[in-house]
């Protein structure tokens, strides 16, 4: 299209990055054709598509200045820069290290490559403090694992790292981190109980069908007295305290369907809270006992719902937009944080080495469905947030 954005029409489908050749008459871009990704080459009128790398590498993110194509390859378990011939596709190695190198970019001169990489060895800081949107929260914490459960107290983190294998704790600025309990299955979804003396989280597959075996247990903070609360009743996961600590929401298939329950702490006395051959997941108890919310794809997507303990008041919460998942009440239970893909993508997937779901950005919605806010903002998964009762802080997984 032109720079005032007339004149926009379509030069090929299935096409990414864009680049021009030098003389401005061709595109150079990155496409998954012929099973697997390469670069390939365009007339600006969409006649004389051709593939420029050869069809066993895989390669993305091309880049052109001059008579210089530069692109991102996959070599071994890396992502390595590549000197491309624009037209015999001969490829030289830019980048050798054994470490992620992704979306170059080239120099008019044709003189140097632009490029991320990751630092071989970089150790990932346990908390990061990231800035955040004026006049929404007091600050942002990004930690090294996923799901984040803040203690009562917000002195405290629980959270699952090294691939879902175990339970850590540590303290919210990052030290003293342990493993509290390890298994022969992944365990992830930790949730505080109000009084700070358990721990409740997930253990079995995760994505599993409903089929699968999945519990839930509880263990005390410092990984003793460990007690499997559900047994032999399907696919149970994502626990979450009531503000009284006597009671667990969480989702079960023990009657076909994913759907929310509720059963005391101990595993007894289990009730259905919701009832339909659709899913809902990742429940969360308002601080103030007034409403649960959830997940649900009951609508075609999943978009946020509410409802009250004793099952009446159910209605959508915020909705569209794409996936809309994980929802957590702030402290004084007016707001939710959610992770969303109501913003898009901010970078293509196959732009970023080992993104699992790019889409997710962070945004709040009180309870109300008004104040919508975004928190987040960037190429990554920024997912399974949790809002610090006492620090007023929300942290993200990534």
């Amino acid at each position: 299209m032109k720079l005032n954005g007339t004149g926009r029409r379509l030069v090929i489908k299935d096409g990414g990055w864009p680049t021009f050749s030098a003389d401005g008459m061709r595109l150079f871009f990155h496409s998954k054709r012929q099973g697997n990704w390469g670069i390939w080459r365009v007339n600006l009128d969409g006649s004389g598509l051709v593939r420029v790398t050869p069809q066993e590498i895989e390669a993305y993110t091309p880049r052109a200045a001059g008579h210089w194509l530069v692109a991102a390859v996959e070599r071994g378990e890396h992502r390595q820069i590549d000197l491309v011939d624009p037209v015999n596709g001969h490829t030289t190695d830019l980048t050798t290290d054994p470490t992620d190198h992704w979306n170059p970019a080239i120099t008019p001169d044709g003189r140097l490559a632009l490029y991320n990489k990751v630092t071989p060895g970089l150790t990932t800081p346990n908390v990061d403090v990231w800035g955040a949107p004026p006049d929404t929260v007091t600050g942002l914490l990004r930690v090294d694992g996923v799901f984040p459960a803040f203690s009562p107290d917000g002195k405290q983190l629980a959270l699952n790292g090294n691939g879902f294998s175990g339970l850590d704790v540590m303290s919210t600025g990052g030290s003293e981190r342990r493993t509290v309990y390890s298994g022969t299955s992944r365990i992830f979804a930790p949730t505080w109980s109000p009084q700070g003396d358990r721990i409740a989280f997930t253990q079995g597959a995760t994505f599993a069908g409903p089929e699968a075996q999945v519990d839930i247990a509880t263990v005390r903070p410092d990984g003793s007295d460990y007690r499997r609360v559900t047994s032999n009743s399907g696919n149970n996961s994502f626990p979450a305290f009531s503000p009284d600590g006597k009671q667990l929401v969480f989702r079960s298939t023990r009657d076909g369907a994913k759907n929310l329950y509720i059963m005391n702490s101990d595993g007894t006395g289990a009730r259905r809270l919701t009832n339909g051959k659709w899913t809902d997941t990742m429940p969360d108890w308002s601080p103030t006992g007034e409403w649960i919310a959830f997940a649900s794809d009951r609508d075609g997507e999943f978009e946020l719902w509410l409802v009250y303990p004793d099952g009446s008041k159910l209605h959508k919460l915020f909705g569209h937009g794409g996936l809309n998942t994980h929802p957590r009440f702030s402290p004084d239970g007016q707001w939710v944080v959610f992770t969303s893909q109501r913003a898009g993508y901010s970078a293509e997937e196959i732009s970023l080495p080992h993104q699992f779901q790019p889409y997710g950005e962070l945004f709040v919605i009180r309870v109300d469905g008004g104040g919508l806010t975004r928190l987040t903002h960037n190429g990554f998964e920024d997912g399974t947030p949790a809002w610090g009762r006492s620090w007023a802080h929300n942290a993200s997984a990534r």
